[in-house]
């Protein structure tokens, strides 16, 4: 049984609505023409996935594999990170001849994760099977990726534009309607637009977030609003008292995209900082709201960016 099979025995929807098929993914036409020639030439390339969470990459890493019929080797570096992974699947794998003559395929998931030591050897693996091997590496962290590993591999970064973004919203918000009705679950359109555009990209978020809504009843603007809205009359509060554990809870319960939360703030600064304050406290918010596209740990990144604030 593939992943994307096991996926669909989870009943959480973040998995088991996972798009199985080329033509149910969600990205811009730019993507799916690009991928739709992959497929159709068989011309597999090393591959770099970088993009926020649950935007689509690992999903269209496993679609390809299986529209293309890849013997497949799929590593998650969050826990296959250290160099014996090389020695002992990775090498193992590639080194065979899949039984159907097609070339063979290795998904390196959250490859940010991998060792120092596995990112070096990866570099020369690459090359050495590259006549039976296609790699594809996924990333939430561009950054976190050597450049000597980038310049192996096609880098699609998972970035959209503005009327991409508007369609891409479209199309989850029709599809998440869709899982609704199967479920016969009820609930208000304006509701399920709003966790849609306070989430996206996050599409596997987005449907986590609705079943939880789905379990307690009707899901109601009023009720996602409470959800999903971000209460900054607290927040700086908290930042004004000074109270540390209190924003580290307020952090923990988060359920808003972090560069969603930074826009939020900006939006609403100059009612709470006094002018001689709110240049520096742009900055702040500026400087943060950039690195959020690379750092590792987002709860981190806002409590260092809300204690620079505290500080004013």
């Amino acid at each position: 049984m593939d992943l994307i099979n096991i996926h669909r025995t989870s009943s959480d929807w973040g998995l088991k609505y996972r798009p199985d098929k080329f033509e149910d993914i969600i990205l811009p036409q730019r993507y799916l023409n690009m991928f739709s020639k992959v497929i159709k030439e068989n011309q597999m390339c090393n591959f770099l996935f970088s993009g926020d969470p649950g935007c689509g990459k690992t999903s269209l890493a496993l679609i390809l594999s299986r529209e293309l019929d890849y013997d497949t080797l799929y590593l998650n570096m969050s826990k296959d990170t250290s160099i014996e992974v090389l020695r002992n699947d990775i090498q193992n794998f590639g080194m065979t001849v899949s039984l159907n003559g097609n070339r063979k395929l290795i998904i390196a998931d959250e490859c940010e994760k991998a060792s120092g030591l596995l990112k070096d050897g990866l570099k020369a693996e690459i090359e050495r099977l590259s006549e039976n091997v296609s790699f594809i590496f996924i990333t939430n962290h561009i950054n976190m990726i050597p450049e000597a590993l980038h310049s192996r591999l096609q880098k699609i970064d998972f970035v959209f534009t503005a009327d991409e973004t508007k369609e891409m919203k479209t199309q989850i918000y029709k599809r998440v309607i869709q899982i609704l009705d199967f479920n016969k679950a009820e609930y208000e359109k304006s509701a399920i637009q709003i966790v849609v555009n306070k989430m996206f990209p996050d599409f596997r978020k987005i449907l986590n977030h609705i079943q939880c809504l789905s379990m307690q009843g009707k899901i109601t603007q009023q009720i996602v609003e409470n959800s999903v809205m971000v209460n900054l009359s607290d927040y700086f509060d908290i930042l004004k008292r000074k109270k540390y554990k209190e924003l580290r809870q307020y952090i923990a319960n988060l359920t808003i995209n972090p560069q969603n939360f930074y826009s939020e703030i900006f939006k609403s600064i100059d009612e709470y900082f006094e002018k001689g304050s709110l240049a520096q406290a742009i900055l702040i918010l500026s400087k943060y709201s950039y690195e959020s596209a690379f750092v590792a740990d987002h709860d981190l990144n806002i409590c260092a960016c809300s204690m620079e604030l505290m500080m004013l």
